[in-house]
């Protein structure tokens, strides 16, 4: 599947390098070659991790989540606790700014790491010329809880790490909106004052164009900025809108669109089930199984033995 369709995305709302904290090594990373616009990391300290000496400070946001082990705390530099996170919570450490933390042994923590330009288009889509700001996050309160981000932050890890169903970037990007715009909404120096009027879904005639161009060529991966730009929305935008139409987000309708296509192909010709699967967007025949079986509740080959019986 092509890439190149991606340019339309800014390059500078990219984190193209993911910067480890002292004492820690990267167990897994996803996204930053393949420009994602939220890569992630998954971090491991086998003795835990001390910046209180050395603070972090990063050239993007980072929403940090523990998995495992040690609890974290943000610390002067003598060590002394000014927050600690909740073992059910996430931090949200701002770019450019000096952040202590500790967590006195084992750990396991995920990085999700966005640029300000990005974080800085969301909150513009949603609050309007006010969301345009330099500060967007504070950096005397980074420890969150948020009921609702916890289960994006876990879907999105788990996505985004899956080697046997790989997401496609449009997906990620998807993803990353949503997370990105309840972040924005919940956890910035903006309020809910500032929030614009939502948008409603797209109309019926921008709806069919979409439509149209996400099954013109199933084989590729769409461009999410591409069929944004189609109906005159930023790719954020977009993604509410055509959810709000559809009751889905994008890349699961194309999911759904090269699943109806397969089962076209395998009920009216004799193509095997690698040509099928090349020509719904799938370079492995067994992704195509495992989304065909979530899908329809059975393989390829007994389906089409089924329809022609």
């Amino acid at each position: 599947m092509s890439s190149s369709s991606y340019s339309l995305i800014d390059s500078s709302e990219r984190v193209e390098q993911l910067i480890p904290r002292k004492g820690t090594f990267a167990a897994r990373t996803a996204g930053a070659e393949s420009g994602w616009v939220m890569p992630v990391a998954l971090w491991e300290g086998p003795d835990g991790f001390d910046s209180s000496q050395e603070p972090d400070n990063r050239p993007y946001h980072v929403v940090a989540w523990r998995l495992s082990g040690a609890l974290v705390q943000r610390v002067l530099s003598n060590r002394q606790p000014v927050e600690e996170l909740s073992p059910h919570g996430f931090s949200i450490q701002p770019a450019q700014h000096d952040l202590r933390m500790l967590a006195d042994g084992r750990i396991q923590f995920a990085h999700f790491c966005a640029s300000e330009e990005f974080m800085r288009r969301v909150a513009t889509e949603w609050a309007g010329e006010r969301g345009d700001r330099s500060e967007l996050l504070a950096e005397n309160h980074v420890m969150r809880l948020d009921a609702e981000v916890i289960p994006m932050l876990d879907l999105y890890l788990r996505r985004a790490l899956d080697e046997e169903d790989k997401p496609t970037r449009l997906e990620m990007d998807c993803r990353a909106s949503l997370l990105m715009l309840q972040l924005v909404r919940k956890h910035s120096t903006l309020d809910d004052r500032s929030r614009r009027a939502a948008a409603g879904g797209l109309s019926p005639s921008h709806l069919r164009r979409v439509f149209d161009a996400m099954n013109a060529d199933l084989s590729s991966e769409v461009s999410l900025a591409n069929l944004a730009r189609m109906v005159g929305l930023s790719y954020h935008h977009f993604c509410h809108a055509f959810k709000a139409s559809t009751g889905v987000p994008p890349h699961q309708w194309l999911i759904e669109a090269r699943v109806k296509r397969a089962c076209e192909l395998l009920r009216t010709t004799t193509d095997s089930i690698s040509d099928i699967s090349a020509a719904v967007g799938y370079d492995d025949p067994t992704q195509l199984a495992r989304v065909f079986r979530a899908r329809r509740g059975t393989t390829p080959q007994l389906y089409r033995r089924a329809a022609q019986a």
